[in-house]
């Protein structure tokens, strides 16, 4: 019987990679077999630490009293997605033919513990080797195979890993336990307070923006606007590049003088007073109407004089390579993807595509050995990028400025994200993987490229004693812009250019055409994008008074680059954030949350951001594994004590919404902790549980069936014996759920004892029938990636843009039937329509969707017989849509 070496990807399509070069092509089941190599697949954590009460039951209550929760050691158990495939993994390492173990998972921190986990639960004691790869090209896994490294290697890494999970499970759990019971004491019993390490520091930032917002005060302003005419320059004139001969007008703005120890600006440079935040004073910016007032009366139709002309050429070096957290930044700022979907995307043109290098690193450079394979990838790149590959051949690797692409000191684990040699063929690319891959292109190929030129005048006017300074910057060297053009303004302006400017002589008279006043108001701070957020939990020191621990949180931040999308993600599926366009708005949730919470540590991004250079320095064997959780179980302890001596908020919750009446005693009913009760609590009978037979009850079904009585037919019901059916609910008179299986003769629920599947006190239907929806049908209901008019809906991709936000219910997703639009959510009474057809016009797709978008299409001929018009969303209106003849309006809010 010969030896076989089992490797164990991540992904299943990681494994199919590794299984087509090691020549594994005989399929069984749950791995792939050839040439002495089985190849199996993790499918994310198939193992997780225990839940609290499966160390000591007490610990299922949520009391108070109970804590801190700190179990002596961490236990195992399967997780409840992945246990069948976790016992056939098992059963493969335990077979006698198998002798070594090779861990392929991704080479990273969670890849080390996701196979660290299964390892350890299934009791196995076999030999393990590693398999560290940052490409899934034939080649880099070759390469990968041929230096596997012993496990032991990196069991710094794992014990990094190891104290990631473990310390979020202590934090997580006493933290939530703690503030949720000290919430329950001030009468919020409906809240949960879920805290995490990362999570909760990231709300507090958009909290407090939000907070700092509300409390902005704006004030007037006034600018004074100069339009001077300059004499024809003579033979000492000093002309710049971009400046224009003979006499012209230009512009000027009353500048405030520098005081005599401020340094002056150059060549067009920001004013040293001027910054981001509004409310600080700008040279330019008058307070007073009277004094802008007297600018004005002393200026206007006066001679003036140039003081001053200056030229200066500015070289814009080309920008590093991208690192997930930069990439997810360009692409939320260019094309509003959130950090998910850019994730995703990146994801799939690494194990799909083969496309580009490990996408979850955090180093924005190159090592030094690299740069022989770099002419391969030029020559590899697609069609399209090919004109500029061989731009960047012709001047090679980069020489000028090398530390731009290549510094060995700079990177850890995995390089920056640049393309790989397997060219990919971008008509087989999704809209959010083309996008994502053309950005990482664009950005390596901006590498070899020489720097951008641009060249800045500044221009000083004196008029009756005022200054008056002019600014203008062209742009003469294209340079790496032809590969990475920058972003337009809103206005469709480019960055690049401002005004051209007349050729003018220092020294030259010049005549006061005009001198107006400007108003304007001080703006409040803008809220975070998911790009701003992205940034701030990146830079999370910047502001720290204590230097050393400012350089610490630069280089660590909050989170990872691999768990930040998650983390806004998280608080958006919790409903403690929202989307509103581009913006992320704090709910009442969140806003409950922070301001329930009394341990200002848990609100610190500096705390977090030195845990996780901590475990940095476990990984890399500076730290001790040891000395870290002790430090984690006394912080754990102090949470605790600090919450139990504070006294409950004066209002820990929002107000809950009302839902309906109690169909037993009338009151009001609203959604608890795990429940729909009325006012009156457990004296009244009345209870719907928050999960039915496995599935999810939302607060818009709940209205449905206190409204109605009834709901329409629901997929997603599990029974005990884990069978999935389908039913409508019915609330009867005493309060009482039950289910209704109608009369169809479908095959997906079974009549019996155990038919609904319910632990949750919830009656069983009395007819033996049972209703399903067809196949056919239920596949026609799915989202789809874009709006589509007419037939059935297509299944949304996986790395797809998002269908529309229903602008009704705001919580389902637009959808395609046979002869409208609708919402997803149809089933939970959402009743938002919209028909393909108004008028004499089937809505085109790009208009449908920018209609759900934004609230309104486009001037469309067909619509109306009076000319053309567009349609308006109108929730108010049957049909929900008006049509609208002449001027633009903006979109309803």
């Amino acid at each position: 019987m010969s030896a076989v070496t089992l490797i164990v990807a991540e992904k299943p399509s990681m494994a199919r990679d590794i299984a087509r070069v090691v020549g594994a092509k005989t399929k069984r089941d749950g791995y792939l077999e050839g040439d002495g190599v089985w190849v199996s697949w993790c499918i994310g954590h198939l193992a997780e630490l225990c839940e609290p009460h499966e160390y000591d039951p007490k610990w299922k209550s949520w009391s108070p009293e109970l804590l801190p929760i700190l179990p002596e050691s961490f236990s195992l158990r399967p997780s409840s997605s992945g246990r069948a495939h976790l016992r056939t993994l098992h059963g493969l390492m335990r077979t006698p033919r198998v002798t070594a173990l090779v861990n392929g998972c991704d080479a990273g921190r969670e890849g080390e513990l996701i196979f660290r986990y299964v390892y350890q639960l299934g009791r196995v004691s076999k030999p393990v080797k590693r398999l560290w790869i940052s490409s899934l090209t034939p080649a880099a896994i070759r390469a990968g195979l041929a230096a596997l490294r012993p496990s032991g290697d990196f069991d710094p890494l794992a014990d990094a890993a190891r104290s990631r999970a473990e310390a979020d499970w202590l934090v997580g759990i006493n933290a939530t336990r703690a503030l949720t019971g000290l919430a329950r004491r001030g009468g919020a019993r409906g809240l949960l307070m879920s805290v995490g390490r990362v999570q909760t520091p990231t709300l507090a930032m958009i909290v407090r923006r939000e907070e700092a917002i509300e409390a902005f005060v704006s004030e007037p302003y006034w600018e004074v606007v100069g339009t001077f005419m300059a004499a024809a320059t003579n033979a000492l004139g000093t002309l710049g590049p971009h400046d224009t001969a003979g006499p012209g007008l230009y512009q000027g703005l009353w500048h405030r003088p520098p005081r005599p120890d401020e340094p002056r600006p150059r060549g067009g440079g920001q004013h040293p007073s001027a910054g981001n935040d509004d409310s600080k004073p700008k040279p330019t910016r008058l307070a007073s109407r009277a004094e802008a007032e007297a600018i004005v009366a002393d200026a206007r139709g006066q001679p003036g004089r140039i003081e001053r002309v200056e030229h200066k050429t500015v070289r814009e070096r080309p920008p590093l390579l991208f690192d997930l957290t930069n990439l997810q930044k360009d692409a939320n700022r260019r094309f509003r993807m959130s950090a998910k979907r850019t994730l995703a995307a990146a994801q799939n043109l690494y194990e799909r595509h083969k496309a580009i290098t490990y996408p979850r690193t955090d180093a924005r450079h190159l090592t030094a050995d690299i740069s022989a394979e770099l002419p391969g990838v030029l020559d590899a790149l697609p069609p399209p990028y090919q004109e500029l590959a061989a731009r960047a051949q012709a001047r090679g690797v980069p020489r000028q400025n090398p530390g731009r692409m290549f510094d060995d000191s700079k990177v850890g684990d995995h390089h920056a994200i640049i393309p790989t040699t397997h060219a990919a063929r971008t008509e087989r690319l999704g809209d959010d993987e083309r996008r994502v891959y053309d950005l990482i292109v664009r950005r390596f190929l901006a590498g070899f490229l020489p720097d951008a030129v641009f060249e800045k005048t500044r221009i000083e006017t004196r008029v009756a004693g005022h200054l008056f300074v002019t600014n203008g910057r062209v742009r003469v060297e294209e340079g790496w812009h032809a590969a990475e053009p920058p972003p337009s303004r809103r206005r469709g302006k480019h960055t690049d250019d401002e005004p051209d400017l007349p050729a003018l002589t220092q020294g030259a008279a010049v005549d006061t055409e005009t001198c107006e006043l400007r108003e304007g108001h001080t703006q409040p701070p803008k809220r975070y994008t998911e790009a701003t957020l992205l940034g701030a939990m990146e830079h999370a020191g910047r502001g720290v008074d204590d230097a050393a621990l400012e350089k610490v949180l630069e280089e660590a931040g909050l989170g990872t680059p691999a768990t930040r999308a998650a983390i806004i993600e998280t608080l958006l599926a919790r409903d403690y954030i929202r989307r509103d366009g581009g913006a992320l708005h704090p709910t009442a949730n969140g806003r409950a949350l922070i301001a329930a919470i009394p341990v200002e540590e848990l609100l610190s991004p500096e705390l977090t951001g030195v845990w996780e250079q901590r475990l940095a320095d476990i990984a890399r064997g500076r730290g001790q594994r040891a000395v870290f959780m002790g430090e984690i179980r006394a912080f754990t302890r102090r949470i605790v004590d600090a919450v139990a001596t504070q006294a409950p908020p004066a209002a820990s919750a929002p107000a809950a919404e009302v839902l309906g009446r109690c169909p037993v005693c009338g009151t009001e009913v609203t959604q608890g902790f795990k429940t729909y009760r009325c006012a009156t609590g457990r004296s009244c009978s009345f209870v719907i549980f928050d999960r039915i037979a496995g599935r999810k009850t939302s607060p818009a079904l709940v209205k449905v069936l206190l409204g109605r009585g009834r709901s329409q037919v629901l997929r997603g019901f599990r029974s005990k014996r884990g069978k999935r059916f389908s039913a409508a609910l019915v609330l009867d008179p005493d309060g009482r759920v039950r289910f209704d299986f109608g009369d169809s003769n479908g095959d997906s629920g079974r009549s019996g004892d155990d038919r609904s599947g319910n632990d949750h006190s919830v009656d069983r239907g009395l007819s033996s029938s049972r209703t399903s929806t067809p196949r056919k049908r239920r596949a026609s209901k799915q989202g789809s990636a874009r709006v589509r008019a007419g037939g059935a809906a297509k299944t949304a991709p996986e790395a797809g843009p998002k269908p529309p936000r229903c602008p009704a219910c705001k919580r389902g997703h637009i959808i395609a039937g046979r002869q409208a639009w609708g919402c997803s959510r149809w089933r939970e009474a959402c009743r938002f329509v919209v028909s393909f057809v108004h008028g004499d016009l089937r809505i085109p797709d790009d208009e449908a969707e920018r209609l759900f978008r934004r609230g309104q299409t486009r001037l469309m001929t067909g619509l109306s017989s009076q000319g053309r018009a567009r349609l308006v969303l109108d929730l108010d209106r049957q049909g929900n849509v008006r049509v609208e003849l002449g001027k633009r309006r903006s979109p309803p809010s």
